[in-house]
């Protein structure tokens, strides 16, 4: 498995209200051997504008950037022999609040001093490059 994590502040332009959000995302490819940097690249930066240029609530420009990285992942494997399958998960920090969304096979853990925390539990959801992507589900936890 091969995965690329990015951390992204908000851009100079940004939509309305998404100035206080720092989004992070981890992209992990499945069940195959690894793939050229600047697929990784390309897909973290698809995502992570996306998010960023959607106004609406964080929740929905999570599953839109979800949906439009599946969108990018299934049209690339329209040419390829086998198939690319990906986990992600995106997780935003807006002041003391966090927002998880996670979709294929991929984790999100809550690091605190005294304890570890899994976030969004339960069996993942279909992989990036499903016809229909269905996100886990959304998770807010208030970090103290």
């Amino acid at each position: 498995m091969v995965s690329r994590a990015v951390a992204v502040g908000p851009p100079r332009r940004t939509a309305r209200g998404r100035d206080l959000d720092t989004f992070f995302g981890l992209v992990t490819m499945v069940g195959q051997p690894g793939e050229p940097a600047a697929f990784y690249e390309r897909l973290s930066n698809l995502i992570t504008q996306q998010y960023y240029n959607n106004g609406g609530s964080i929740t929905a420009a999570l599953q839109d950037a979800i949906a439009t990285a599946n969108a990018s992942l299934l049209a690339e494997n329209m040419n390829r022999e086998q198939p690319g399958l990906a986990g992600l998960t995106c997780t935003v920090l807006r002041g003391s609040e966090i927002i998880v969304a996670t979709i294929g096979d991929t984790r999100a853990f809550l690091l605190r001093a005294d304890q570890v925390e899994r976030l969004v539990p339960g069996a993942a959801p279909q992989p990036l490059r499903a016809s229909d992507p269905e996100v886990d589900r959304v998770a807010r936890e208030m970090l103290r």
